[in-house]
């Protein structure tokens, strides 16, 4: 067997093989319809003008009420809105249409509505993840045109940053820390449930089998949770704008604390609708569930799961898991069989090995490979190491130094595009693409520290200086067709290298007014040394001191609190912040992470004085005594 199932390709890969085969499934051209989410997850892969040469020949949101939504329906007032030059697009019936979307309740509904006046010819339905039953047959009922052709589940259900990063869109998930042990309470878990079926039940939606286990929300989207809730201005809705804000206040050395804020109104148990809270808890739950499901058929592997068996969220999200697993355990059967016979094959070869070497005149000298040690080989195992972020709080308090974290620190990422121009009111936003699939120089240099890329960029420039006299020297017509013929690279070498000497610039004015190279060595004094006293006058003298930004002397106030837990300090520091107008509630921040970190953070090795080889080492010494398995079989 020459393959090693263990081993997988990167993501980009695996995501771009199961895109083109549901371009290729449909011959000729086609329509390409996607949702809100899937919109994001191809863009992260594909280029527009790549989607073009597929004989695309028009991309269409599915959510675009304009085009999917009957306008007869509504009263006259919604038609004299209508736009109708968009009505234009209902009459193409010539035409083939690719449904690339989750398996929503509200994209369910919205096919079937669909699907009673068709705009297209053919219709190929693809869902990103498993999709239940019932919906199918729905879709098969409403289905009266015979105009679907197939419906496929294809696993593409996470948001592919680079070969091995990937994240599900959520923004926020501090509140699932409020009460974990009341989230996991199966008498909770029956009371929602029954407050489901109500809504079901009102709404006419037959929910028999629908939701059973822990499937009951998978199905909901935040959107479609505010409209349950009779709250399209729900307070945990993810707002696109709020995370262009945070971009900018990040910059200015400025705070948006508005999803703070909650983890403390939560954590003092203000009043709210506890319903909503664990409705929305379930429903963000869930997704990781279908991201982490969708992300184990993607790459087909079926993996030892290692986990704090301390943190109740963890233990929650694996049986969850579970329990998705074994309900489409067909899935990973095929996977396991792989495995077995790789697994066998390699024992074979192994004892053939033995044999073979127990035959030489020195095998005496080879008594070690005789004796039955337990040996861990590369690529004989899939594990899934699933860490609980409360467990190291520190870490993303500290300033971060490499290309990709900065760009994520101090100018802002989403989905691979940032804002150059972020800071500058005056100047127009200028996004760009940050990409590992399109740059090689942003993939070369994703891990580099800040000093690194300087030498990096440097280099970077002197090569398009060189390319940039060649252009100079046309002396002949062969030199005029070779450069013509090279033009493509150039004019795109010279893009990048601008693109990338910009970025450094802006670090460089960024490191510069926020003074960064002081506030992270004192970062990095507190987090590895114990030396209280002085740590405490340089945390008070530097938020003293109006030059530091008030994002900077927080966070350095939340290290130093986190480290020692002096309430007589902490009362100090929390008046020297007021001093500097800091508002009540961003100060309410110490007390938020200190009951948000679990008391054994501040009891364990994460403090202590020690090189990061000895830390690393004794963290997977804890977590292979502590590791629990769902490998299915």
């Amino acid at each position: 067997m020459e393959n090693n199932p263990y081993v997988f390709k990167s993501l980009v890969n695996i995501y771009e093989e199961y895109l083109n085969l549901i371009i290729h499934r449909v011959k000729g051209y086609k329509v390409l319809v996607l949702d809100d989410e899937t919109k994001s997850i191809i863009s992260l892969i594909f280029s527009h003008s790549y989607i073009l040469e597929k004989e695309i020949f028009l991309t269409l949101n599915f959510n675009d009420k304009n085009i999917f939504e009957d306008i007869y329906n509504n009263n006259n007032d919604k038609k004299e809105n209508f736009d109708f030059m968009n009505y234009k697009i209902k009459n193409l019936k010539h035409l083939k249409v690719i449904f690339l979307l989750r398996p929503t309740y509200t994209n369910i509904l919205r096919l079937m509505s669909e699907l009673k006046k068709p705009l297209f010819s053919e219709y190929y339905i693809f869902f990103t993840n498993t999709i239940n039953v019932i919906y199918i047959e729905k879709l098969a009922k409403a289905d009266e045109f015979d105009v679907i052709k197939n419906i496929i589940e294809y696993y593409i259900d996470t948001y592919v940053l680079h070969d091995y990063l990937f994240h599900l869109n959520i923004d926020y998930t501090s509140f699932l820390y409020k009460n974990d042990h009341k989230f996991i309470d199966k008498e909770k878990k029956k009371k929602e449930l029954n407050y489901f079926k109500q809504y079901n039940n009102n709404n006419n939606i037959n929910s028999n089998n629908n939701y059973s286990s822990d499937g009951r929300y998978e199905k909901l989207t935040i959107e479609e949770f505010n409209k349950l809730e009779g709250n399209n201005n729900m307070i945990y809705d993810n707002n696109n704008n709020n995370n262009n804000n945070n971009n900018n206040n990040i910059n200015s050395g400025n705070i948006n604390y508005s999803h703070f804020n909650l983890s403390i109104e939560h954590i003092n148990n203000d009043n709210r609708n506890n319903s909503n809270i664990t409705l929305y808890m379930n429903q963000i739950v869930q997704r990781i569930i279908d991201g982490l499901f969708s992300f184990l058929c993607c790459i087909r592997q079926v993996p030892d799961v290692i986990y704090n068996r301390h943190s109740k969220i963890c233990k929650h999200i694996i049986d969850m898991l579970k329990e998705k697993m074994l309900r489409h355990q067909s899935v990973f059967n095929n996977i396991l069989d792989i495995y077995e016979k790789y697994n066998d094959e390699m024992e074979r070869k192994k004892k053939k090995k033995i044999l073979e070497t127990n035959n030489e005149p020195n095998y005496q000298f080879n008594h070690l490979i005789n004796q039955n040690i337990h040996e861990i080989t590369e690529g004989d195992a899939c594990y899934f190491l699933i860490l609980d972020r409360n467990e190291d709080p520190i870490t993303p308090l500290l300033t971060q130094w490499t290309y990709q974290s900065m760009l994520h620190e101090l100018i802002g990422i989403e989905n691979n595009k940032i804002n150059l121009n972020c800071n500058n009111k005056e100047e127009e936003q200028q996004q760009i693409v940050m990409s590992c699939n399109y740059d090689d120089f942003y993939n070369e240099h994703l891990f580099d520290n800040f000093g690194d890329l300087g030498q990096a960029v440097k280099n970077y420039v002197d090569i398009y200086q060189e390319e940039t006299s060649k252009k100079t020297n046309l002396e002949s017509i062969d030199d005029i067709q070779k450069f013509i013929d090279i033009y493509p690279n150039y004019k795109k070498l010279s893009g990048n290298v601008t693109k990338h000497v910009n970025i450094l610039h802006k670090f460089s004015d960024i490191v510069q007014k926020r003074q960064l190279f002081y506030i992270s060595e004192l970062e990095q004094s507190i987090a590895c040394y114990h030396t209280k006293n002085d740590h405490f006058k340089q945390v008070i003298d530097t938020i003293k001191n109006y030059t530091y930004t008030n994002y900077d002397v927080l966070r350095l106030s939340l290290l130093y609190s986190l480290k020692y837990a002096d309430e007589q300090h902490i009362n100090v520091i929390k008046n020297e912040l007021a001093k500097r107008n800091i508002q009540k509630d961003q100060i309410l921040l110490i007390d938020a992470l200190l009951l948000y970190s679990s008391q054994q953070t501040k009891y364990n090795q994460l403090f202590k004085e020690q090189t990061f080889l000895n830390l690393a080492k004794q963290l997977l010494q804890e977590l292979s005594k502590e590791h629990q398995c769902i490998y299915i079989t």
